[in-house]
């Protein structure tokens, strides 16, 4: 296999709001407004409850389905070449695999303001980038689509600023990282799990840390095909989880009909004119559910006694956000504006 030439934070060649147009308004929020007839008997230092909500994502392109093609007794010969130096083959899909970073906050603020409320609505930017991780160019990226890969980032935070009730009001703050993908193993170990008769039982459990490929859409061939020289070093020896074995991993692919999965080669021509703003408002739905994974939330010890039910373990193993008490349910997708 060739040499991967990772190209290290590159620049975004372009940037576009996701705010702007017509016809597109997903959460009703009106824009940023206040009351305008002062105070109402407010004093100025509040107190005051001051709501803040955002995101950020990474994201990339990626296989999902490939095809190989069949070698014939035409590709082996005794003085060299085989199919284990000969790549040859389709993608039939691509899906985007992505991190997104979630925030949502309350505080009790005594800051001074001149109005007794204020809501300003979540808008983002959109940074695309035209190369994928090799280099390999895709030319200019249309206003409103993704490209091979690049990022989202909040510009203007949700705001909600309105008196602070005592006694129902109280303070709160989450960040979440998450992963629409996971590299996972099969685990053996001794279980009591409720139905399940003592003895050994399998289980998922994560084993390399999303982390370490982000932008990189090479793990994902190793998912296919097994080409173990494409995974990083950390990979040949997976995390601590009890009865894994090194390297039987299996790469969890993003889902075809939740990752707007397009067929054949990618041409960013193909995407859809809406794409990013769908992505956008579909990445917040798996903040808001936890459905989402990450290595460095997953559980290390294994109890054979667990009363947890078969798909909780399972889910805490691959660090599920929800099951290993890392969802983020008060962010909510009503706050994106795109006016």
């Amino acid at each position: 296999m060739p040499t991967q030439v990772r190209l290290v934070s590159p620049t975004a060649q372009q940037t576009y709001s996701l705010s702007g147009g017509t016809g597109y308004h997903s959460s009703g929020i009106s824009p940023a407004s206040a009351t305008t007839s002062g105070l109402n008997g407010f004093a100025p230092s509040g107190p005051w409850y001051l709501e803040r909500q955002s995101m950020s994502v990474t994201y990339w392109r990626v296989p999902i389905e490939l095809s190989r093609q069949a070698t014939t007794s035409q590709d082996w010969a005794l003085s060299g070449g085989s199919p284990n130096s000969i790549v040859s083959g389709n993608i039939n899909m691509t899906a985007l695999a992505y991190r997104v970073d979630a925030h949502v906050s309350i505080i009790k603020s005594y800051d001074n303001f001149g109005t007794s409320s204020y809501i300003q609505p979540q808008k983002m930017v959109l940074q695309p980038i035209s190369t994928d991780m090799n280099g390999d160019e895709y030319n200019t990226i249309p206003v409103g689509r993704l490209g091979p890969r690049g990022t989202i980032i909040t510009s203007e935070d949700f705001v909600n600023r309105r008196p602070w009730v005592e006694g129902t009001d109280s303070t709160y703050s989450k960040t979440i990282t998450g992963y629409n993908w996971s590299i996972t193993d099969t685990c053996y170990v001794s279980s009591n799990h409720v139905g399940n008769a003592d003895g050994v039982r399998s289980y998922i459990a994560s084993v390399a840390a999303q982390s370490e490929f982000i932008g990189d859409y090479t793990p994902f061939f190793f998912g296919e095909y097994s080409f173990y020289e494409l995974l990083g070093s950390t990979m040949w020896h997976p995390k601590p989880t009890p009865g894994a074995s090194a390297k039987n991993y299996v790469v969890n692919k993003p889902s075809a009909w939740s990752s707007h999965s397009m067929f054949g080669g990618y041409n960013s021509a193909n995407e859809a004119s809406g794409i990013a703003r769908w992505f956008v408002d579909e990445v917040a739905y798996y903040i808001n559910t936890g459905t989402l994974f990450n290595d460095d939330y997953a559980t290390r010890t294994f109890d054979p006694n667990s009363r947890d039910d078969y798909a909780t373990i399972n889910n805490k193993l691959q660090g599920q956000l929800k099951a290993t008490g890392n969802d983020l349910p008060r962010y909510d997708v009503n706050r994106h504006s795109y006016e």
